[in-house]
């Protein structure tokens, strides 16, 4: 990983930042690379809140995240990417989209994706790809519109989220 110059305000790049710009790399060179008979297998990894410096892929000593180490040494790792805003919702629509937040228009809670605007399912799906997605985390669920063009979008959590209950069954949970 390259040193960041010195100064204030430089920062890490965040691992969301680095798996946006790994897959708009990763798509680009299969568009290049690749005639539609050969099979590609494209894998986008988002860990919300985690610390690129304390990840083994991007250099830390510990061996912390040795599978995500592995997948960067096969494939292509960014190093100098940077996420469009600070928190999950507008930056990972950004990332499915490829849209800046200003234009994708997610910006705040219980906003939702206009569904005339492609996200990455879709995309892939009409170019005959297989596309499947899993989360953990409520600001990726389908509510907001990631799971649009999915053939399987599934919620891996053993609780349900808040977006998966009813008004009825939210205001138990409260009490």
């Amino acid at each position: 990983m390259a040193d960041a110059a010195p100064g204030a305000g430089n920062r890490a790049p965040s691992l969301s930042t680095i798996a946006a710009v790994l897959l708009g790399g990763v798509i680009i060179a299969a568009g290049v690379l690749l005639t539609r008979t050969e099979e590609l297998t494209i894998i986008v990894v988002s860990m919300d809140t985690t610390r690129v410096d304390h990840l083994s892929a991007f250099g830390a000593e510990r061996p912390t995240s040795p599978t995500l180490a592995r997948l960067a040494r096969e494939g292509v790792a960014f190093t100098q990417a940077r996420s469009s805003t600070s928190w999950t919702l507008p930056s990972h629509m950004s990332l499915f989209t490829g849209l800046p937040a200003g234009v994708h228009d997610v910006n705040i809670d219980f906003q939702r994706l206009d569904p005339s605007r492609p996200i990455m399912g879709q995309v892939f799906k009409s170019a005959d790809y297989r596309t499947a997605g899993l989360y953990t985390a409520p600001y990726v669920h389908p509510r907001f519109g990631f799971g649009a063009g999915m053939d399987f979008y599934e919620g891996m959590t053993s609780n349900p989220m808040a977006y998966d209950l009813t008004p009825a069954q939210a205001q138990w949970e409260r009490s």
